[in-house]
């Protein structure tokens, strides 16, 4: 009789980071983490097959041999690219989601994601392909807020309601592990349903209010580990944005999204807020002590937290969800 083995998705190898893009589209960054890496392999991820082109022409031109492979190259290019990399007349292949599969070459040593995947199941089978070896490999992840309404296009031009509901919910799970705070990779595995074992084991975090699993505070292996980030105490600025999005739905009737709520809080006039009055709101201009991007970034935190949803059917309004009433109650 065959038994059944799984086998774990923990990739104790692979350093996992993510980061804000920085301007000019991340490029100087890519450049200046694959020179960290004169004689080793890796793999750019992009969004784009332009996006592909553009990243290998300006590693080139960074003296970092590399080239392109996308489903829109010539069957021969795209061939011999492939070669290339693999016997090591390359260092770096720029591609799309269509590169790797099959591709056995154990020494890559990196990983970069220049723009957001779709979904954490893209994001762990591209990570995957460094360190097959067994030796270390990094994971570098860029994203911007930009990268939602890019993923959203393509998911909004999809037939099947069902489909676009499921696609949404894997873009929002990607959103949330590219800004969680605490371990990345206990965050990773326990989307795959296994919890993080060993040392770092011993020292659970609180679950989050969106029904998580509590987690390691520390495996050692991703960036928020090594350098846990600076905290603060939100409790009045969610107090403040929550009952922006409760005095917004009791006036009107409606949800607005974030970037509205961020307008109301720092009182800015705007054409909107005068139409629909929401200069009269007892939140109008009572968080002036955060920039309209540090409020964005508060909701997306709560978002993630689960006090607050963001309804992708409806122009990715913020909705209140039960915790999120318990808390502003509290």
């Amino acid at each position: 009789r065959s038994s059944d083995l799984v086998a774990s998705f923990d990739r104790p190898e692979l350093f996992l980071e993510a980061r804000p893009r920085g301007p000019n589209g991340g490029y100087d960054e890519i450049a200046s983490f694959a020179a960290g890496f004169p004689e080793e392999s890796g793999i750019v991820y992009c969004f784009s097959r332009a996006r592909a082109e553009e990243v290998a022409r300006r590693l080139s031109e960074r003296g970092i041999p590399a080239l392109p492979y996308h489903a829109g190259l010539p069957d021969e290019e795209r061939a011999r690219n492939q070669d290339a990399f693999i016997d090591d007349e390359v260092r770096v292949v720029a591609a799309t989601t269509a590169f790797g599969m099959g591709i056995d070459k154990p020494d890559v040593r990196f990983v970069v994601h220049a723009d957001l995947p779709k979904s954490l199941e893209q994001y762990y089978q591209e990570i995957g392909r460094a360190g097959r070896d067994g030796l270390p490999g990094e994971c570098w992840l860029l994203f911007s807020p930009g990268d939602r309404a890019k993923q959203m296009r393509f998911i909004d031009e999809k037939p099947d309601p069902r489909e676009r509901e499921i696609a949404r919910t894997q873009l929002e799970q990607m959103l949330h592990y590219a800004a969680v705070a605490t371990c990345r990779r206990a965050y990773l595995l326990n989307y795959f349903g296994e919890a993080l074992t060993g040392p770092a084991s011993a020292s659970p975090a609180a679950a989050g209010a969106d029904g998580a699993a509590a987690v390691p505070e520390s495996c050692g292996g991703c960036d928020n580990c090594l350098i846990p980030r600076a905290t603060w105490d939100g409790t009045t600025a969610a107090q403040k944005l929550l009952s922006c999005v409760y005095r917004v739905r009791e006036k009107s009737g409606f949800g607005v999204g974030l970037s509205h709520l961020a307008e109301i809080l720092t009182g800015a006039d705007t054409e909107k807020i005068r139409k629909w009055g929401h200069h009269t709101l007892s939140t109008y201009n009572i968080g002036t002590e955060h920039s309209r991007a540090e409020w964005a970034a508060i909701g997306r935190e709560l978002v993630r937290l689960g006090l607050l949803h963001q309804n992708a059917e409806k122009f990715n309004i913020l909705e209140l969800t039960t915790a999120g009433r318990a808390a502003l109650k509290s």
